[in-house]
Order: C-alpha cells, then structure tokens, then sequence
C-alpha cells in the first residue's frame, strides 16, 4: 500500500478538514507508507515500575530507560509510544524516532485488592502540541489506556 490514496482512505471521518493533511503526513511516516503500524511500547517503566527490569537472568540494560531509546532507534520501528517525561530525557539524543506520547499511566504500586488502579493523565494534548513546538522532534500522536 504505497499509493497515497490508499493511505488517504484510511484517515478517519472525524479528522477535521484542517487536519487531514497533517493526519496523512504522520500516518506515511508511521506506516513507512504501507499502511501497515509497528508501534513500539515503551511506557512499562511507570506501570511496572522497575520491578520487572532487574533481576536474575535479565540483562542489566533492561533497567535503563534509555535502552528503550535504543531500540526504538536502531529497528524499523514506526513510532515509539512512551511518557513526555522520557522524551524530553532522551529524545534530544533520538531526533528521528517518530514519538506517540503516553497521557496516562496506572501502577501497581497499590495491590488491586485494596484499589483499582488510577489511571490519572501525567499532561494534557495542549502540553503535547507546547512540547511538539518547541522541541521540534516528531510527535505524530498522543495515547492514552484505560
């Protein structure tokens, strides 16, 4: 799927007008333009913490967050989903990873037992659209879980 008008249908209705060409623009870069996602998860380290990065039989590089960089950087990965905090780290070092921003997080810092999960935004998109414009980097999108 490398016909731009193939990429064009998939842009959904509720796309305003003003935005389409921006919204295509992302999806090329993303898609590599064949329509087709490799997204990049990165956003583990808020919800597990580092519980699941360290210990006997994981590599060492599992506990640093700019591992994730690293990988998202040297594959052919589409765009790297994780939270502002670790872009504005460490995406001055990764300029052509295309970036999803993470809005929220929950942890299991409190067992489900005695409360669910809060899943509070960490920044709004008007914070993602300020960063986009003044860091410069490529943030083609913004996610969020429940």
């Amino acid at each position: 799927m490398n016909n731009s008008k193939d990429l064009e249908k998939m842009i959904p209705l509720n796309v305003h007008s003003d935005n389409k060409n921006l919204y295509l623009e992302n999806l090329k870069k993303i898609t590599k333009d064949t329509g087709k996602l490799f997204l990049f998860a990165g956003d583990q380290k808020i919800e597990h913490l580092n519980k699941d990065f360290y210990g006997k039989d994981i590599s060492s590089q599992s506990a640093d967050p700019e591992h994730l960089f690293k990988i998202a950087n040297s594959g052919y990965v589409g765009c790297f989903a994780t939270q502002l905090g670790l872009i504005s780290k460490y995406g001055n070092d990764y300029k052509n990873i295309n970036y999803v921003v993470k809005l929220n997080s929950k942890t299991d810092i409190v067992q489900t037992k005695q409360l669910e999960p809060m899943s509070s935004l960490l920044n709004t998109v008007q914070d993602i659209v300020d960063f986009k414009q003044s860091s410069a980097l490529s943030i083609v999108g913004v996610g969020r879980s429940e």
